[in-house]
C-alpha cells in the first residue's frame, strides 16, 4: 500500500519547504492530518499503513520513511521525529478506556519497527513513539507530558474517527496506520 507523503510549512516560520518528487502539496482532503502536524510543529510528515495484525514495513513504507528523512534534512537539521501509531482499532475517545492489551502491544511493535528502521537508516535521529491504543494517565495529563500533549493535539485536530457517541467518520480513520512527523530545528 503506497504511503501518502505530504509537506506542511511550519507554523512558526515562513521559510519555504524544499520538496522532492515524492512529496505532494497539501490538499483539502488532508485538512485533519495537516492540523495535527501543525499542532506538533512538524514541517514534513508521512503516513504508513500496516496489514491487520502486522508490524511489518513494506518496501513502499520504507521508501516513504527514507524520503521523509531526506526531505527533512533538505529543510534543515531534524530536531526529532514523532511516530504516532494505532493498532487495528481507533483511538479510544471520551470515556472509553485504553484498548485491550493485545492492541497496545501491536501498536508498540509497529512503533518499534518504525523506530528500528529509522535508526538503521540514520542512527543519530531522535525518534519519539506514541501508542494510540493507550490514553494518557492522570499524572501525564496533570504534568502535560509529551504523550499527553501529542494525544490532545490529535483530539484537537479533528482527526478522531469515532466521536464520544461512538459515531464513526471513516474519512479520517487511523486504525492500522502510523503518522510520522518531522520537526525541524528552528
Amino acid at each position: 500500500f503506497p504511503a501518502l507523503f505530504l509537506t506542511l510549512a511550519a507554523c512558526s516560520s515562513t521559510k519555504e519547504v524544499k520538496t522532492t518528487d515524492a512529496v505532494q502539496p497539501i490538499t483539502k482532503a488532508d485538512k485533519a492530518d495537516n492540523s495535527f502536524a501543525a499542532k506538533n510543529n512538524a514541517s514534513v510528515y508521512t503516513e504508513v499503513a500496516f496489514d491487520a495484525g502486522s508490524s511489518e514495513l513494506s518496501a513502499n513504507d520504507q521508501q516513504a520513511l527514507r524520503n521523509l528523512v531526506q526531505t527533512s534534512m533538505q529543510n534543515g537539521a531534524i530536531d526529532k521525529l514523532k511516530v504516532i501509531t494505532w493498532s487495528d482499532r481507533e483511538y479510544p475517545v471520551g470515556k472509553r478506556k485504553d484498548l485491550p492489551l493485545a492492541d497496545q502491544k501491536l501498536a508498540d511493535r509497529r512503533n518499534e519497527a518504525i523506530k528500528s528502521y529509522l535508526s538503521s537508516y540514520s542512527p543519530d535521529l531522535d525518534v519519539q513513539a506514541f501508542n494510540m491504543a493507550k490514553k494518557p494517565n492522570m499524572v501525564q495529563e496533570l504534568f502535560k507530558t509529551s504523550d499527553a500533549r501529542t494525544k490532545q493535539a490529535f483530539l484537537d485536530s479533528g482527526t478522531v474517527s469515532i466521536d464520544n457517541n461512538g459515531v464513526e467518520n471513516p474519512a479520517v480513520a487511523k486504525a492500522s496506520k502510523s503518522l510520522i512527523l518531522s520537526v525541524i530545528k528552528q
